[in-house]
């Protein structure tokens, strides 16, 4: 018996996560391709590639910056540079930008600007932080309104880069 377990623990994969967390990381991970499935059939497939790569880029210097040098937040699970955090943070930070830029673009069709950045705001903080609230995969060192007050530029951030570069 003990055998048996300590053989489906070197087996497990990925490694560090137990099965509620991993579980809600796939519904963020899933997301992925079905954005870029539903970019691809309204002819945006390139827009979601430059999104994903604005969102592991920025993400990966946010995580520099704000994790690494101020201290602000953390993976508990994944530490900055293992390979835990490049097989499972980066493609999350790849999804988050899809999910701002993707949308905004699908809004600013309908001709409201200002709105498109509140809502997308609003959405994304509740689904991203409702998602850790139960996975706890980041673990902040600040004040909740810190962190509220700090997506504004990081979604306007990621924006910008979007926009100059498309």
């Amino acid at each position: 018996m003990v055998e048996k377990e300590v053989l489906s623990q070197k087996m497990a994969w990925p490694p560090n996560i137990d099965k509620k967390t991993f579980k809600w990381r796939w519904i963020t991970i899933t997301l992925g391709p079905l954005l870029f499935f539903i970019a691809f059939r309204q002819g945006e497939f390139l827009s979601a590639c430059l999104s994903c790569a604005i969102g592991i880029i920025g993400g990966f210097l946010i995580d520099l910056i704000v994790v690494q040098k101020l201290g602000f937040y953390s993976y508990p699970k994944q530490e900055f540079l293992t390979k835990d955090y490049f097989r499972i943070v980066l493609p999350a930070w790849g999804v988050f930008g899809m999910t701002i830029n993707l949308p905004w673009n699908w809004l600013v069709g309908t001709g409201i600007q200002f709105y498109s950045c509140i809502m997308l705001t609003v959405a994304l903080i509740v689904f991203y932080e409702l998602l850790n609230f139960k996975s706890v995969s980041w673990k902040y060192y600040v004040p909740k309104w810190i962190v509220i007050l700090g997506w504004m530029p990081m979604i306007i951030a990621f924006r910008t880069t979007f926009l100059l570069l498309s």
